[in-house]
């Protein structure tokens, strides 16, 4: 019996993992945290620190605000006997009084969770509170009306499809959260994560997308302001279109309505907002080819607004061809070409952008600046984009079309 009393205070005495390779160091926190037979903590923490300042006296001019403080970057301590009872890691202790609390939840057979764990809780709780709100506040899927396709912007629209265009699964059940854009796309998302939020955001709202049935509880976020909203994380949240029925046949049908609607005549409120869209869409894949060309050529891709903009005036005018082609030159050749009158009407542009170019490479030539990778390169084309392309131009993409002019289908209906 003695020996297993014994056996059971070995356990619950403190095990060291030094993290300081220094031996003074190592010492002061095996005196720290040494214990007699009784249990009971063998030097004072004054007195410790006493012995501390006295043998280096650089402590006490550094004003270390205790010594638990000071050693517990230098060394953690766990006690054997116990474990987080949800994931099973060491419980370690900081300080004194946080392994006699441990000692005593022992005692009453209670054992804390670690940290990570009870945030995991405390977490789990707040967004279970938020999937009840966001019901109380917004209904159910089941009770939604279904989407109208007439109702919807051209902008809307588009997104919409090009969210269906990424299921969840073939069977169209959810739309793929956001955080599985990139990797689950070919080609890849190239949006940046604001305009994808943006664009579900809208479509919520809208009230063309609601949460799956299936949507965890991690989909659901809690905004902390005055009102309390709740509000959808888009990164985790597994979409549907709202509506009765089966979320699989009712995608499908939507996707298919979308298709037909693009495709077909449109309605007079789209050609007006087309000039806009198209505008904007060819603008964005354009530009995600010209940076994607200038990163080719180990040139570092604009910085600043300024920058941008002179990329986007020469995209929105110059097919990739043409982009590529003055980019590889980027030479005095280029330059003459332009004064022939190639691409007169784009001089000023161009030539901003080769005195750019010629900084660019004059930069790295000289070693004065390294091309750096991009950390979040853009695709060639992003997934809204393609879609228009594809299904409302008939177009595979951008690649070889200007952005003026561009052939709609006929305005035969109105709303």
């Amino acid at each position: 019996m003695s020996g297993l009393k014994e056996s059971g205070q070995r356990d619950r005495r403190p095990v060291l993992e030094f993290v300081t390779e220094d031996p003074w160091e190592q010492q002061l926190a095996r005196d720290y945290w040494l214990l007699d037979a009784d249990g009971k903590f063998v030097y004072k923490v004054g007195d410790l620190e006493r012995r501390a300042y006295d043998e280096r006296p650089a402590l006490a001019r550094e004003r270390i605000p205790g010594l638990a403080y000071y050693l517990r970057k230098r060394v953690r301590a766990h006690v054997p006997a116990v474990s987080c009872p949800g994931c099973g890691a060491r419980v370690h202790v900081d300080n004194r009084p946080d392994y006699q609390k441990v000692l005593k939840l022992l005692e009453a057979s209670e054992v804390q969770a670690c940290a990570p764990c009870r945030a995991s809780a405390v977490d789990a709780a707040d967004r279970a509170v938020a999937v009840t709100r966001w019901r109380e506040d917004h209904g159910w899927y089941d009770e939604q009306p279904p989407v109208k396709v007439a109702a919807l912007s051209l902008r809307e629209a588009v997104s919409l499809l090009a969210v269906f265009r990424v299921p969840f699964d073939s069977a169209f059940t959810s739309t793929t959260p956001l955080e599985r854009w990139r990797r689950r796309l070919v080609p890849r998302y190239a949006g940046t994560d604001l305009d994808g939020r943006a664009r579900l955001r809208e479509l919520v709202k809208a009230g063309a997308l609601f949460p799956h049935p299936d949507c965890p509880s991690s989909g659901y976020r809690a905004v902390h302001s005055r009102t309390q909203e709740v509000s959808l994380d888009f990164e985790t949240a597994r979409l549907t279109a709202p509506g009765p029925g089966p979320t699989s046949l009712r995608n499908e049908a939507l996707a298919a309505d979308l298709v037909a609607a693009l495709t077909g005549p449109w309605p007079e409120r789209w050609h007006r907002q087309r000039a806009v869209e198209c505008r904007k869409l060819l603008h964005a894949e354009n530009t995600g080819y010209l940076i994607r060309t200038l990163h080719d050529h180990g040139l570092p891709a604009p910085r600043h607004d300024l920058e941008r903009d002179v990329m986007g005036r020469l995209a929105d005018t110059l097919t990739l061809a043409e982009a590529v082609y003055l980019i590889e030159i980027a030479t005095g050749r280029a330059h003459e070409q332009l004064r022939q009158g190639h691409l007169a009407n784009v001089r000023e542009a161009t030539n901003q952008v080769l005195q750019r170019l010629r900084w660019y490479l004059r930069q790295i030539t000289t070693g004065e600046a390294e091309p750096k990778a991009l950390t979040a390169l853009p695709a060639p084309c992003s997934v809204v984009a393609t879609t228009f392309f594809h299904t409302a131009l008939g177009r595979d993409s951008a690649l070889h079309e200007r952005a003026e002019p561009l052939t709609l289908p006929p305005a035969t209906e109105s709303t």
